[in-house]
C-alpha cells in the first residue's frame, strides 16, 4: 500500500470477502489476512488481437468477417474472477474465394499472474459489406 503519512483521507471497503484500500498507488486489494501483503485491485487490460485468414479450408465463408477480443482473467483467493478491460477489436475478413479459417494473436500483457488466463470472444459471421458486432 503507499504510504499514508500526511494524508488523512482515505477509504476502504469489504466486498466479497476482499478489503479495498486507497492509496497513493490506486485501489489496492487485500484478499487473504493471514498475509500482509496487498495488491492492485485491478486487472491488466488485453494490449492487443490481431487475426488473419489461413489454410484451404474452414469455418468462414467467403465474403464473411468476423471480430475477435481478448479479456484476462484472475480468481482471487475468495473464488472472486477479476476480469480487465478488453481489448481492442480485431476483424477477420475473408476475401479469399473460398471458406476460410483464422488464426488468432492475443498479445499478453507484462503484469499477467501465473494463473492467470485469457477469454477470446468472437462474433457471429455476417457479410463483409457490414461490419461485425461488438456484442460478443
Amino acid at each position: 500500500m503507499g504510504n499514508l503519512e500526511g494524508n488523512d483521507n482515505f477509504y476502504t471497503a469489504e466486498a466479497s470477502g476482499n478489503l479495498y484500500i486507497t492509496s497513493a498507488k490506486g485501489i489496492q486489494k487485500r484478499d487473504q489476512f493471514a498475509t500482509p501483503s496487498s495488491g492492485d485491485a485491478g486487472m491488466p487490460a488485453g494490449i492487443g488481437v490481431t487475426a488473419s485468414t489461413t489454410g484451404a479450408s474452414g469455418f468462414l465463408a467467403n465474403n464473411d468477417n468476423v471480430a475477435y477480443r481478448a479479456v484476462f482473467v484472475r480468481e482471487d483467493a475468495n473464488k472472486n474472477l477479476l476480469l480487465g478491460a478488453p481489448s481492442n477489436r480485431a476483424i477477420l475478413d475473408n476475401t479469399s474465394g473460398g471458406t476460410r479459417d483464422g488464426s488468432v494473436r492475443v498479445y499478453i500483457p507484462a503484469d499477467v499472474q501465473i494463473g492467470d488466463f485469457a477469454r477470446l470472444y468472437r462474433s457471429v459471421a455476417v457479410a463483409n459489406s457490414t461490419p461485425p458486432s461488438d456484442e460478443m
